[in-house]
């Protein structure tokens, strides 16, 4: 049952009441509903939500500048009580999550070349001060000083950043590419654009290749086009050493990454002769 503030909402906002779907709600406050092509996230302004949804209603207006699928932001209320977003997508049928259903081959493409065209034309200010490459072999040495990554490791693992060509830059990232943001058409044979934008940053271009599911992957890199399996390394490289200034590791860092380049080498031709040429 949503609570009374929400229902206003959803009322005041003109959501059909017989096609309401409440995609998500949390303790928090949060509420994310859905009728026909139109989604509503309302949460509590003085919730954790609150600024994330703020920070996605900003993303969607930069979107729709730059001429990129997504889903376009109607309204946006600001008040001491609750902060209220309203979107609407391409079309009333469009799935809203894919993680059951998945996507055909097509689909898989239609994201990687999606991921591509996003990260090559929103060429907004990076103000961070920290360069990729100086920031991951800082990382690697504070591991290395606490005895968390061995000096056998950290060759290892300096030997395969050195291989993959590195762009001494960061691109604009959605931050979380998972099957439950993606946006499709029915067919699922296209991709649409993506929901929550909240977390976009600065990062380098082969993060939001992360969170592929596996068996998607191969056509993910080929719709991505030249470069996708070298980025992909290169953010695998760093998050593998990020995620161990945080948390204890029962394999070794280089032994992870060599399974995970392992991995892909049974991919495509397309990927595999862009293996090549990054090794």
């Amino acid at each position: 049952m949503m609570p009374p503030e929400v229902q206003q909402a959803v009322e005041r906002y003109r959501l059909n009441p017989d096609v309401l779907e409440i995609l998500h709600h949390a303790k928090s406050g949060l509420w994310h509903v859905r009728s026909g092509e139109r989604l509503l996230r309302w949460a509590l302004a003085d919730s954790s939500s609150a600024p994330h949804i703020l920070r996605d209603a900003g993303m969607l207006a930069v979107l729709e500048r730059h001429q990129l699928a997504a889903p376009q932001l109607l309204a946006l209320d600001q008040n001491e009580a609750f902060v209220v977003s309203v979107q609407t997508l391409l079309m009333p049928t469009a799935l809203c999550d894919v993680t059951e259903v998945g996507l055909e081959e097509a689909g898989w493409r239609s994201l990687g070349a999606y991921i591509r065209a996003y990260q090559d034309r929103l060429q907004l200010p990076d103000f961070s001060p920290e360069h990729p490459e100086q920031a991951w072999e800082e990382k690697l040495r504070s591991l290395e000083r606490r005895g968390e990554v061995g000096p056998q490791d950290v060759r290892w693992l300096r030997h395969w950043r050195s291989l993959l060509p590195g762009e001494g830059k960061r691109v604009l990232t959605h931050g979380y590419v998972d099957p439950a943001w993606i946006v499709a058409h029915p067919s699922r044979q296209l991709v649409l654009g993506l929901t929550e934008w909240s977390i976009a940053e600065h990062r380098e271009p082969g993060h939001d290749l992360l969170r592929i599911p596996a068996e998607a992957l191969p056509h993910v890199l080929e719709g991505y086009g030249p470069g996708a399996a070298p980025r992909l390394l290169r953010a695998k490289l760093s998050e593998l050493v990020q995620e161990a200034r945080t948390t204890s590791q029962e394999v070794p860092l280089a032994d992870q990454f060599d399974r995970f380049r392992a991995f892909l080498e049974p991919y495509r031709p397309t990927t595999r002769s862009a293996l090549a040429q990054s090794l």
